[in-house]
């Protein structure tokens, strides 16, 4: 099996929400973070005809690198990557002792609907490190949407807004952790419900869902 450059960039790009992941035989990724409060699944055009559990995914991710048009070949207990001459064994951890998501989750009823840009998204992560932000917040006076980046617990310091040119009858405020806004670089259709966010993307043909939990003192 080779893997895709976009299955490899979603790969790397998990490890930033859990380095730990079980794959099952099929073409679904999905992990979760360890405080499960960041989801994410991927439908990759590969097939894995067996189930694999890794402890160090960013390891396993940094041996295929090394090669050159990587053969990726699914054993019950092992990997193995090889290129011409070259092969490595890369060995299975217990998926019993690992963090990783055993079902999908469920969104519920949905409270707002909007549409976030890849570009709204690079700068939200991008001005809420120059001002230290550490929330977000999507606030509908019951006319206008807006996007705001920073700090609850210290409303006098810097923010950043966006207006977002959606209109809306509902009022509402939901706040996030910019930290678990772990999101693949796209654009996303985003329904939030009383507890959690969906956020839903089709990249080069494939889906990728992400969950993401909303703070507990969100108004809908």
């Amino acid at each position: 099996m080779k893997l895709s450059k976009l299955t490899l960039d979603v790969l790397k790009h998990s490890t930033m929400i859990n380095n730990n992941i079980v794959i099952k035989a099929g073409s679904k990724i999905s992990t979760v973070s360890a405080a499960k409060n960041i989801f994410m699944e991927y439908e990759c055009p590969e097939k894995f005809d067996k189930n694999m559990s890794l402890y160090s995914l960013q390891g396993l991710l940094g041996v295929v690198s090394a090669f050159t048009d990587p053969e990726v070949e699914l054993h019950d207990k092992f990997c193995t990557i090889s290129s011409g001459k070259y092969k490595t064994k890369w060995l299975y951890s217990d998926e019993n002792l690992l963090v990783w998501p055993k079902k999908s989750p469920v969104l519920g009823d949905v409270h707002a609907r909007l549409n976030i840009t890849l570009d709204i998204l690079s700068k939200v992560q991008k001005m809420a490190n120059l001002i230290s932000a550490s929330d977000l917040a999507i606030i509908s006076d019951g006319k206008d949407i807006k996007l705001k980046v920073f700090d609850k617990a210290n409303p006098s310091t810097n923010d950043f807004i966006i207006d977002l040119d959606v209109q809306s009858s509902e009022e509402f405020t939901i706040y996030f952790k910019v930290e678990n806004m772990k999101l693949f670089p796209a654009d996303y259709a985003l329904e939030v419900s009383a507890s959690a966010s969906k956020w839903s993307t089709t990249v080069d043909g494939n889906k990728m869902t992400f969950f993401i939990a909303i703070e507990a003192d969100s108004v809908l």
